[in-house]
């Protein structure tokens, strides 16, 4: 298996939830996530073990959310304590404009296999450029997944995320990038202002909102380069605009966490991409 290093984030996960609307933080909620299309396309589901941990967790799955958080844990709306274990499942965020694998494989036969695996959890990257109607998939067999022919955009991702429902998933939401071609600096370009960034995650807020399998945004994906923390420039200042995103998020579905991941550098202190969180301390996300 092949470990995608870049989706093994610290993440600062802030949610809203009603009716307390406490706020906190959780670092490090996805304790793992690998890439498929390494490990699945050719992978025989494996023989489950016993899946006791002895913690009295719950390991998620079935009914997801809604999730909030108490101090640094994630828990349910029983009040159990909830621990995330996933996979990032890319695809959607490319010119192919659907999750990678489909050429060989049934999309429900790879998520029960990541449920029969022991994860719990599916992140999903996506671009905005998914949703532009001459966004059509590719690299789909329609042989092997005759339900998915038509679909594009929302609706294949609907397939997807009702797909994890059958096997008992969570999905996580990833704007992973603005455009299908390569990885952003900031959360938005030149071609992909912040009013469509903050526009398709409340379009997307608003379509799931009810739907437990979906239990949080991650906002944006390693925000790096010219990316700040809470130095007030509105251009560049990622905190600020977690805090508009996340907060217009929230407008419309109280129910879903946010996840906030860092920047690269922050006073000189250079760490890996998304995944410097010194600033936090000093300057909060406010949602």
């Amino acid at each position: 298996m092949i470990l995608d290093n870049a989706s093994r984030r610290l993440g600062t996960i802030r949610s809203l939830p009603p009716p307390t609307r406490r706020l906190a933080t959780v670092l490090g909620a996805l304790a793992l996530s690998m890439s498929l299309a390494s490990l699945l396309i050719a992978c025989a589901p494996a023989d489950p073990s016993g899946s006791a941990d002895g913690t009295g967790a719950s390991s998620g799955g079935g009914r997801c959310g809604p999730l909030h958080t108490v101090g640094a844990h994630l828990v349910n709306a029983a009040g159990t304590r909830v621990d995330l274990s996933g996979v990032n499942w890319f695809g959607f965020e490319t010119q192919s404009f659907t999750p990678h694998g489909l050429d060989v494989r049934n999309y429900q036969d790879m998520l029960n296999q990541i449920a029969h695996l022991g994860f719990n959890t599916v992140r999903l990257p996506y671009s905005n450029q998914l949703f532009d109607p001459a966004s059509l998939p590719t690299g789909i067999n329609y042989t092997l997944n005759p339900d998915l022919r038509g679909l594009h955009g929302v609706g294949l991702m609907d397939k997807i995320v009702a797909g994890a429902t059958k096997s008992g998933l969570c999905v996580i939401l990833d704007q992973h990038r603005p455009d299908a071609t390569a990885q952003s600096t900031l959360w938005y370009t030149d071609h992909a202002p912040e009013s469509r960034w903050i526009g398709d995650w409340v379009m997307l807020a608003q379509h799931y909102k009810g739907n437990p399998t979906i239990i949080g945004a991650d906002l944006h994906n390693e925000p790096h380069g010219a990316a700040t923390w809470g130095d007030g420039n509105p251009a560049t200042d990622w905190r600020l605009a977690a805090e508009r995103g996340g907060n217009a998020i929230l407008a419309v579905n109280p129910n879903w966490l946010i996840i906030v991941e860092g920047i690269e550098t922050y006073h000189g202190d250079t760490y890996w991409w998304g995944g410097n969180l010194e600033g936090a301390r000093q300057f909060p996300v406010r949602l």
